[in-house]
């Protein structure tokens, strides 16, 4: 013999018109990159619509195998040094596939089934931005263990973790100097000694806290009284958002009192209203403005989030973090004298935070957070950076967190995926069709990181999803 490696042949006689019809279906398959086994299969299965006309004209074509021969393809009979030559889907079949990716992930995306990688990959982009400088403005005074032992060291009483001899001599050291506000994150739901009474009153701005227990934004919570003499101008409530994954990463500025805790301010809006006492506050439409900067509400579906109606009760607003809260100094410090040097320095035009740092009392995660509890953030430092948040976009231009609205986000979706379809189209080898999508998610991470730097939260996991799942759904659409 003829010494062929593979010959298709006919079992039976058959007209020309069938013939000619099986080799037109089975060269366009061969010739798109499939195997001769299987593109004589599908041949064969297209001949089905012959039947009629001639019976078992499916069933004839058979393949006989030099079994001392390698199988062939198209990329070997044309002489080219490659085992891949992918299947490229015609466009009605990669728009059709596109397009459905990108409906049901926008339609996942809207019952909140993303929300978790949303939040995740807003994490990582706000740890990956460079960090800004400390916030100089702000100095925290923490209470401590060390520091509660100190006061019972020196007959200190104290219903709390701080006694009010200590807050005392702690404002009678800080007034002198002239700071700008004074603030107290220690609950103290009981009169103040006299001693305490007259040195908040020589205090130029003194503020304290109560908690509002009529919503939702921190489960099982009861309401705090606040302080029995201070005017309503001088509370803040000091209720939380969490996440479902116990993370804040939004702020309340003002919401519904109730008859205990009697303001509308969060403790962080009413410092930031005595710092900036001459610049104006009015509502908007969508939110509130101080100043010239807007503050948009965060909605149910803001950036990253779906969120239930009750999940966003009161203006709540997206928190800026700091990758460093401002600068603690312990309470003992100040009260033993050890910072009487530099103290004029550390407070003069200064807002002054007092709270609680200790391990397992008032710590939350951020989005600095990376797991356990070291990573997690005593409440008076998260309204440090509430604080530094408000002062900073209306004092220095800090970029404030937008998003887009939600027919731009789905567009965003939708494109993604097409540009998934185009990629695929446009590759002609397995190496041609990985450099594409990997540029592809090169840019679609360049871009979503570079608007996040100018507090623009987009679409980035659905997007990225609707790249991926596209141009892995085409791998398996046959031509």
């Amino acid at each position: 013999g003829l010494n062929l490696p593979q010959m298709i042949l006919m079992r039976e006689p058959v007209p020309d018109r069938v013939a000619q019809e099986f080799l037109k279906y089975f060269l366009r398959a061969f010739a798109g990159g499939m195997s001769l086994y299987l593109a004589q299969r599908q041949a064969r299965e297209q001949l089905q619509g012959w039947e009629n006309l001639f019976p078992c004209a499916s069933w004839l074509p058979v393949i006989y195998q030099n079994p001392a021969v390698l199988d062939c393809d198209w990329s070997t009979l044309e002489g080219k040094n490659t085992s891949f030559t992918p299947n490229k889907p015609n466009w009605p079949i990669t728009a059709i596939t596109a397009l459905g990716i990108a409906t049901a992930l926008i339609g996942l995306r809207s019952f909140g089934i993303l929300q978790g990688l949303e939040l995740k990959a807003f994490d990582q982009f706000v740890r990956l931005r460079p960090p800004d400088p400390i916030d100089e403005r702000i100095l925290v005074i923490t209470v401590n263990e060390e520091d509660i032992r100190y006061q019972q060291a020196q007959k200190m009483a104290r219903q709390g973790s701080l006694s009010d001899v200590a807050l005392a001599q702690l404002l009678n050291k800080l007034t002198p100097h002239h700071p700008r506000v004074i603030a107290s994150d220690i609950v103290h739901d009981f009169d103040f000694s006299p001693a305490a009474s007259l040195a908040i009153k020589k205090a130029k701005a003194f503020i304290g806290i109560c908690r509002v227990g009529n919503g939702t934004h921190q489960s099982n919570l009861e309401t705090i009284p606040p302080p029995p003499t201070l005017e309503t101008t001088q509370l803040g409530f000091t209720n939380f958002v969490l996440d479902a994954d116990d993370a804040i990463r939004r702020q309340i500025l003002g919401m519904s009192k109730d008859d205990i805790c009697n303001t509308d301010h969060s403790f962080s809006f009413r410092i930031v209203r005595t710092y900036l006492q001459n610049i104006p506050v009015e509502k908007t439409d969508n939110g509130l403005k101080i100043g010239n900067i807007n503050l948009p509400k965060v909605e149910h579906n803001a950036g990253g989030y779906q969120l239930r109606s009750q999940e966003v009760l009161g203006h709540q607003v997206l928190i800026n973090y700091r990758a460093t809260p401002p600068r603690t100094i312990p309470l003992q410090e100040i009260l033993d004298g050890s910072q009487d040097p530099q103290l004029a320095g550390l407070v003069s035009d200064k807002i002054i935070l007092i709270g609680v740092n200790q391990d397992n009392i008032d710590q939350h995660f951020t989005p600095y957070s990376q797991g356990g509890k070291q990573g997690q953030l005593a409440g008076v430092l998260i309204q440090a950076e509430m604080i530094s948040h408000l002062i900073s976009s209306v004092e220095n231009q800090r970029p404030w967190f937008w998003w887009w609205p939600e027919w731009l986000e789905n567009v965003w979706i939708v494109f993604w995926s097409v540009m998934a379809g185009i990629a695929f189209w446009l590759g002609r080898s397995l190496v041609k069709r990985t450099l594409a999508f990997t540029l592809a998610f090169v840019l679609l991470s360049l871009i979503s990181f570079l608007v996040f730097l100018q507090g623009g939260w987009i679409p980035f996991i659905p997007a990225l999803l609707a790249l991926g799942l596209t141009g892995f759904c085409l791998n398996f659409i046959k031509r």
